[in-house]
């Protein structure tokens, strides 16, 4: 199993080179839920050709998995999946958040709504067969809720580590792998973040070891703002670096399924120097509407643009005539 992601020449340039207005897709199929406002979609992980996205099912023991297909042309439900069950009892562990995928793993967080969660690992190599790795690997939070989780890799004494972050209405706390995974995590420090509204909170690595961290939301003034953070190991401190206004696309009935930072979001970290960013509608229920915010469309558009104006045909000048007197 793949366990690392590709590491950034440079963060804050990919981030930066993201265009500001999304693109929306249509994806087919029907989620079966009920119609309470618990029940609703709250992390999304590109992985491969696929989207994994998390959905809280309030009442039910445990949330689920929905695996769509991203193809273009394609775009639609392929299978969902039960998340593990964290408690045969109540309260039930039934709300995943926020998530991201290091190689062919999905760090996902599980809350039961009174503070309590857990931090699972799902081997997604085969989307097929989608399985926890190992139960043993959990990170319980009995103290507090995990609202999202973001994972990176990154070397330390000549070894490679992962780093992991929780986070939960500002509240951030930093593990480290203990042994090589799945082994156990430490926490080595924890902080408060300036904003305590984030729907996900991504993990992203330089080749100069540098760590990062990309949160979206959604402000209270109805903004799609996704927020790039610098992370100090060292210094044990994580500041802003950029904050960006980006403008979605598709339907825009909030509630009712237009793609918004306030719901499934996360990125993808496509080479050494291309980020994308999803987000998603509200629910599943017979379409889910996801927008992408990809350098690659953008630079396409640029050269079409540029294109366009090499070609254009100059205006001919008409020929002035003389009148004789």
């Amino acid at each position: 199993m793949n366990d690392t992601n590709i590491k950034l020449d440079d963060v804050a340039k990919a981030f930066a080179a993201l265009p500001q207005k999304g693109r929306n897709v249509v994806c087919k199929g029907k989620v079966k839920a009920g119609g309470d406002l618990n029940t609703h979609i709250q992390g999304l992980a590109p992985y491969r050709t696929f989207h994994l996205i998390t959905y809280s099912d309030f009442g039910e023991k445990t949330g689920r998995l929905l695996i769509v297909d991203r193809t273009s042309g394609h775009e639609a439900l392929v299978s969902e999946l039960r998340l593990p069950v964290m408690s045969e009892a109540r309260p039930f562990y039934f709300h995943p958040g926020g998530c991201q995928v290091i190689g062919d793993c999905l760090a996902v967080p599980i809350e039961n709504g009174e503070g309590e969660s857990f931090i699972a690992f799902m081997d997604v190599s085969d989307p097929k067969d989608i399985r926890e790795v190992n139960p043993a690997a959990r990170i319980a939070r009995t103290y507090n809720d995990a609202g999202s989780v973001g994972i990176t890799n990154l070397t330390i004494g000549g070894k490679d580590f992962w780093l992991l972050c929780a986070y939960d209405n500002g509240g951030t706390d930093f593990y480290l792998s203990e042994d090589p995974f799945p082994g156990k995590f430490k926490v080595i420090f924890s902080t408060t973040l300036e904003q305590r509204e984030l729907q996900s909170l991504s993990l992203v690595t330089d080749v100069a070891n540098n760590v990062f961290a990309i949160g979206m939301h959604r402000t209270p003034a109805g903004r799609d703002m996704a927020v790039l953070y610098a992370v100090d190991l060292t210094k044990k401190k994580v500041t802003i670096v950029k904050d960006r206004h980006f403008r979605t696309t598709g339907p825009d009935d909030f509630v009712g399924g237009g793609a918004h930072f306030r719901w499934g979001g996360g990125i993808e970290i496509v080479s050494a120097t291309e980020l994308r960013l999803f987000c998603t509608g509200r629910r599943y229920d017979s379409r889910c509407n996801i927008n992408g915010f990809d350098s690659a469309q953008r630079s396409l558009r640029r050269a079409s643009r540029s294109r366009r104006r090499v070609s254009a045909k100059p205006k001919r000048r008409r020929a002035r005539t003389r009148r004789s007197k």
